[in-house]
């Protein structure tokens, strides 16, 4: 899905690298930079842009010591807080999709479409306090897809407040949705019959926007 390319040498905390870019072999992927030392092989300096190809972090190192000295107390972890036990969080379970729709109470909605590059990852089962919800994820390597299903829910969370309502034609029938757009990602918002789904990923709008289409 990503091939390399050298792009030349450069100085990272005093320590000589050679910059290779993870290019991808299909448009409308994010990409990323590493920067790694020559000598001992460790990445000094990371890029990555988004789909758009805008940069959205950038982290590097100023000093470094490859073969620091530690003491005794400096490998000592301090004591774990003690947990509360009126917490009802459980961890999502990895299901197939087979013990997924022995569980739910509504039926599991499955793109026809994903992009060229990207391969089914799992389906992830949660238990939160207003419903369960499942959460479908494709990966190419570098990028990951999420769909996240549930029965219809009323959004009213303070972040989504500004999504951007839109309109997408489909044959006959027109999609409402809502988009927000954020750097490393955008997130799309609509129904289905009785259904609510959350689409996730740093791709192009118009490439979730065939997702969209290919799940109605």
């Amino acid at each position: 899905n990503y091939s390399l390319e050298l792009l030349g040498e450069a100085k990272i905390a005093e320590k000589p690298t050679r910059i290779i870019n993870f290019k991808s072999r299909y448009p409308g992927n994010p990409t990323q930079k590493l920067w790694i030392g020559e000598k001992y092989f460790v990445i000094l300096k990371s890029e990555k842009y988004n789909a758009d190809g805008k940069i959205i972090y950038t982290s590097y190192f100023t000093d470094i010591n490859i073969f620091p000295k530690f003491t005794r107390d400096d490998l000592t972890l301090p004591p774990f807080p003690e947990q509360d036990q009126r917490s009802t969080y459980s961890p999502p379970l990895k299901l197939t999709k087979k013990k997924a729709r022995e569980k739910l109470d509504f039926p599991i909605l499955t793109p026809k479409y994903v992009p060229q590059g990207y391969i089914f990852d799992g389906i992830f089962l949660f238990h939160p306090q207003d419903g369960k919800h499942i959460h479908l994820r494709y990966t190419n390597g570098l990028n990951s897809i999420s769909l996240f299903e549930r029965k219809k829910a009323v959004f009213d969370l303070q972040g989504f407040k500004s999504m951007t309502l839109r309109k997408e034609s489909l044959g006959k029938k027109a999609i409402h949705y809502k988009v927000k757009d954020n750097l490393d990602s955008k997130i799309l918002i609509w129904d289905i019959r009785d259904l609510t789904l959350t689409l996730i990923s740093d791709l192009t709008l118009d490439q979730l926007e065939l997702i969209m289409q290919s799940i109605n």
